[in-house]
């Protein structure tokens, strides 16, 4: 079989005069993202690529783009690990549907210049069909697994380990070596049958329209942290820090008026201002911090804009830039990263690390993959995690973790 990387590949977009149900199309290996309705879903693989050569790959690809939407043209789609240190790789999807602001819906087809492009939309992909006829001419309904399938919790970080694990970190920051680590733990949960991964990204799109909707090759979740977009010279992040349980005025002034949270929050957002600064033309927006209220939790938000300068890196080289931020890792950066590897007992794998697109023009969007579970079977690693500093309690930063999980768990029906 002749390999794609070696012939001309040509992105064509169109607009679809159709109404399609995105979240029917999905199956395991596919790349979900959307919020609140707007997205796509990126099918198949023309390419896998590095993360060093995407920009280099999608600007060898021919475009043919009448869409003009953010995610059209030639793409590179995936979620890269929290350490910089395990593989990764991105793909360039062999078809993308997707759904404007507008409502419009939209399709982009890579296919090698010799390939015929069909502009084939697949039979039953209306939001009232439920078979799926792909462009190999198979027939997929697109369950994978058992929607009645109970699950149960079997493993995962013991309350004894989170406890000592957070007392070796305040013990650390009593030492001088950082101000803050977040430390995260994972939660297994087991069901009788393999789990329907479409009905999870189904719930999680119904429940958490506010985040980002994100799955790939296993991994689901709804991210509320916007980590990089990059739209032409314009580049936004919103890192969040500090968390309240509930949405009510109590809940929320006893966020506003929490030093600890706030000071854990000043530190995220000095450190993206100062990540961005070396790319931007002039001193970066910052609007916040402001109440960001989703199901069941409040946390403080902040947007940071900057103007890019004219040869600012894309979308993808400036999320691994940000990554860590100390909204996900502590500060300082090596420092808390060191003494995350000493005191969780599980790889964290793509949990806390970029998810999201990148285009040929270095425009693209990167959450941070939070809320989130890797799913193999009938079994799902679940993941959070709270930021210790000076003045933490184990008890309360396991009742923040137990919060942050209820999107994910709610999802799968545990």
């Amino acid at each position: 079989m002749r390999s794609l990387s070696k012939v001309q590949l040509v992105a064509r977009s169109r607009m679809i005069d159709s109404e399609i149900d995105l979240l029917a199309i999905y199956s395991r290996d596919d790349f979900i993202w959307l919020k609140d309705g707007v997205g796509f879903i990126a099918i198949g693989s023309a390419i896998e690529v590095a993360p060093e050569d995407v920009d280099e790959t999608l600007a060898a690809i021919k475009i043919d783009d009448e869409v003009m939407q953010p995610g059209s043209g030639a793409i590179a789609v995936g979620a890269l690990p929290f350490s910089a240190l395990e593989p990764a790789l991105l793909t360039v999807p062999r078809q993308v549907i997707g759904r404007g602001a507008d409502g419009a819906y939209w399709m982009t087809e890579i296919r090698g210049s010799d390939e015929n492009q069909t502009a084939l939309i697949p039979v039953g992909l209306s939001s009232e069909g439920d078979s799926i006829i792909t462009d190999s001419g198979t027939t997929d309904s697109g369950t994978t697994g058992d929607t009645d399938s109970v699950l149960s919790r079997s493993g995962g970080t013991s309350r004894t380990e989170w406890s000592e694990g957070v007392s070796a970190v305040l013990a650390a920051i009593d030492e001088g070596r950082v101000e803050k680590v977040v430390l995260a733990r994972d939660l297994v949960v087991r069901g009788e049958h393999p789990i329907d991964l479409r009905q999870v990204v189904s719930r999680l799109a119904e429940q958490q329209r506010e985040s980002f909707i994100y799955a790939h090759r296993g991994l689901v979740g709804a991210s509320p942290e916007l980590l990089i977009r990059r739209r032409g010279a314009l580049a936004t992040s919103t890192p969040m820090a500090g968390t309240a349980n509930g949405t009510n005025e109590e809940a929320i002034a006893s966020l506003v008026n929490s030093p600890k949270d706030a000071r854990e929050h000043e530190v995220v957002v000095e450190a993206v201002v100062g990540a961005l600064a070396p790319y931007s033309v002039s001193t970066a927006r910052v609007r916040g911090p402001e109440i960001l209220a989703l199901p069941g939790v409040v946390h403080l938000a902040t947007t940071i804009e900057v103007d890019l300068l004219p040869d600012a890196p894309g979308a993808l080289e400036l999320a691994r830039t940000l990554h860590p931020t100390p909204a996900v890792g502590g500060w300082p950066v090596t420092e808390s990263r060191e003494i995350i590897g000493e005191n969780e007992n599980f790889a964290r794998g793509r949990y806390a690390g970029p998810v999201g697109w990148v285009d040929q023009n270095g425009d693209g969007e990167f959450a941070i993959a939070l809320r989130s579970a890797e799913i193999d079977g009938a079994v799902a690693r679940c993941f959070a995690g709270a930021g210790i500093v000076a003045g933490s309690e184990a008890d309360s930063e396991w009742d923040e973790t137990e919060r942050k999980l209820a999107p994910i768990l709610d999802a799968l029906g545990a």
